[in-house]
């Protein structure tokens, strides 16, 4: 066997490359060092095409506000209001469902809400929701920033800032991490490591009923934590409320 780049070509093969017309021995060989030719024994050595799998272009959210000009009190935790949010999705093939996860960084309150599928759209509208639940001025209070990756659902910072009370308001300001940096939502990724622990990897998020959500969402509520000095993120709010 004579080794040619990544391609291996029988002995018989190449004798028979060296008796080919000039022009079509070097089309030939072109073709096996390029790799779009492959060499292919079990079709009585055949040359095959290559194929490649098409590279998804990363999205950007143009126009958006980087971790980096979020403010200090969001940086260092000083302040109660800064959270992180992202998707804990479905096992493939086991449906579109998603959880949107919520984590405030000084008290690592979490908030969960089940989303039919990982789009904008939806993510949009749960917010839209709560913010109609709680009222214009109690959610721009409770979410000064929300800091997010830079996956498809979050790209369309214009309408997750936007308040849906006012057409020219904001709610809360959008901040992206840096790619391929997840540290940059610690608080976040360690939360969904702990739901695995109820919902693990691969399940089918559709399957859980919104009731066993905010079972699982209390019981993170409710978890005492070294971070905390051993508070749990309900004992910490209620902390900052007797103090304010």
């Amino acid at each position: 066997m004579h080794i040619c780049c990544d391609y291996t070509i029988p002995v018989f093969e190449l004798s028979t490359i060296s008796e080919m017309p000039m022009n079509k021995a070097s089309r030939f060989s072109g073709c096996v060092h390029s790799g779009r030719l492959l060499y292919n024994p079990s079709r009585g050595g055949k040359t095959q095409k290559r194929k490649y799998r098409r590279v998804r272009k990363a999205l950007s959210n143009v126009g958006g506000k980087s971790i980096s000009q979020r403010p200090e009190e969001a940086n260092k935790r000083l302040e109660y209001g800064h959270w992180e949010m992202d998707c804990v999705e479905s096992g493939k093939r086991k449906g579109r469902s998603c959880l949107l996860v919520m984590v405030e960084r000084l008290t690592r309150e979490t908030i969960m809400f089940k989303l039919s599928s990982q789009t904008q759209d939806e993510v949009q509208k749960r917010l839209d929701q709560l913010e109609r639940k709680m009222g214009k001025k109690r959610f721009a209070k409770k979410f000064k920033s929300i800091t997010v990756d830079n996956g498809g659902e979050f790209l369309d910072w214009v309408k997750l800032e936007k308040s849906c009370f006012v057409q020219k308001g904001k709610r809360t300001a959008i901040y992206y991490c840096h790619p391929y940096s997840s540290w940059g939502r610690g608080s976040n990724e360690q939360r969904n490591g702990h739901i695995r622990r109820f919902i693990p990897k691969g399940s089918a998020i559709s399957k859980y009923t919104n009731k066993r959500i905010k079972e699982i969402e209390d019981w993170l509520n409710a978890y005492p934590r070294r971070v905390l000095n051993g508070l749990s993120a309900m004992d910490r709010l209620k902390q900052l409320e007797l103090a304010s």
